[in-house]
């Protein structure tokens, strides 16, 4: 009886960790979405696979088709004009989670991060999240993908594009 307590507290606070993990930028989202100025995207489901078809199609790289099958969902907050109270909520909603930098870059007034980290899902089930965010004087974009993402293939598939 205690272990199937104990189990289930575990199981828990693993789902709820996981849950977190995506609340800063939900919020973020939420916040903006009714805002002129500013254009919130959320694809999720039979959404993202079907537009993932026709990108992979749309491409004809099966790879690139492939892989976009295995996202989940995709937020995407564009503002038309870089306004500093969105660009620190956006760095608060990215320093929320412990993410793992895979690029970071600032030039000429602007800043590109390109971060990952992996989000448990029940046992031996992981998603990877991917977040983007680009600063710039002008505009501001963030982007999050979550889904089976293999970053070996993607990073391969990156390599074989830019030939």
């Amino acid at each position: 009886m205690k272990k199937r307590v104990l189990l289930s507290i575990v199981a828990l606070t693993v789902a709820l960790a996981a849950a977190a993990q995506n609340q800063a930028i939900d919020k973020l989202a939420a916040k903006y979405a009714d805002k002129e100025g500013y254009t919130v995207i959320n694809l999720e489901g039979d959404m993202v696979k079907e537009i993932s078809k026709m990108a992979g199609n749309a491409a004809k790289n099966p790879e690139l088709s492939k892989m976009l099958e295995n996202v989940s969902l995709v937020t995407v907050l564009v503002a038309e004009t870089a306004v500093p109270e969105l660009a620190e909520d956006v760095k608060n909603a990215v320093d929320a989670v412990e993410y793992n930098p895979m690029v970071s870059t600032v030039t000429e007034g602007q800043s590109v991060k390109i971060l990952t980290t992996d989000i448990k899902r029940g046992k031996n089930k992981k998603k990877k999240e991917i977040v983007i965010s680009v600063v710039a004087e002008d505009q501001i974009v963030l982007v999050r993908i979550v889904g089976d993402i293999d970053m070996a293939a993607l990073t391969k598939m990156a390599e074989s594009m830019k030939k």
